[in-house]
């Protein structure tokens, strides 16, 4: 089955968006961190076929988010969760968690895609269904495969880790730091240049696979606009410590 996509989704989600703020009490006390998502559009290559997916939305469960030293075997997590995160379409930046991060050089984020366990209760009924494994999800998928209605919901678990290179540094004398993360949804029902009807059973473990690999990287991105090869991220923040 050879596919066109009506509307192609390359969802460059920028997470780890963390602004330490420079301490100026005498204590040493860490800066602090905020957690931000935004979403971009970029359309996939197209086929000659008439099948079409098209995300309206889509949500992840996320758990254990950290910055780690992989050397030093040292790690400081920024928040626990478990909580929702819903990408933003428009591709708007969403502020999703704040936290701190004690001074240090860290080369590695890390979190968890996390379906519920036990008594956890994410607040939405969409990833809670009954109290068997096969009633939670960690990602909910709303869309269209060929102009019909579908809700995906994935069962899987997966645990994610994206190297920073160059390592992130905080500092005491740093302003702000921002980390962006590139996530690709557009490929996330999509194998072999066939795209996969998320209705069908068949295609589910294809499709959980995708969502695993569809983390592709993390980097420095201090002026918050996803660019890694801006040049205003080779500097620190410009948000006025210049007194």
């Amino acid at each position: 089955m050879n596919l066109s996509i009506r509307s192609g989704i390359s969802l460059l989600v920028v997470m780890m968006t963390g602004v330490w703020m420079s301490c100026s009490n005498s204590n040493g006390s860490s800066p602090g961190a905020a957690l931000s998502m935004k979403v971009d559009y970029t359309a996939l290559a197209k086929s000659a076929a008439a099948d079409t997916v098209v995300i309206t939305s889509a949500k992840i469960l996320l758990k254990h988010i950290k910055f780690e030293n992989e050397a030093e075997e040292d790690s400081s997590e920024l928040k626990l969760g478990p909580f929702i995160v819903e990408l933003n379409l428009t591709g708007g930046v969403t502020e999703i968690a704040t936290g701190d991060l004690p001074d240090g050089t860290y080369d590695r984020v890390k979190f968890k895609i996390h379906k519920p366990e036990g008594n956890e209760d994410p607040g939405d009924p969409d990833f809670y269904e009954g109290p068997s494994g096969d009633q939670r999800f960690s990602v909910v998928v709303h869309g269209t495969f060929n102009s019909t209605p579908f809700t995906y919901k994935s069962k899987k678990d997966a645990e994610q880790k994206m190297t920073l290179n160059p390592p992130l540094v905080v500092s005491d004398t740093l302003t702000t730091t921002n980390v962006t993360l590139v996530v690709n949804p557009g490929l996330w029902f999509l194998k072999d240049g066939v795209y996969l009807d998320p209705t069908l059973e068949a295609n589910w473990d294809d499709i959980d696979e995708n969502i695993k690999n569809s983390f592709k990287k993390a980097f420095k991105d201090n002026d918050h606009d996803g660019d890694e090869h801006d040049d205003d991220d080779d500097h620190e923040d410009d948000h006025g410590n210049d007194d």
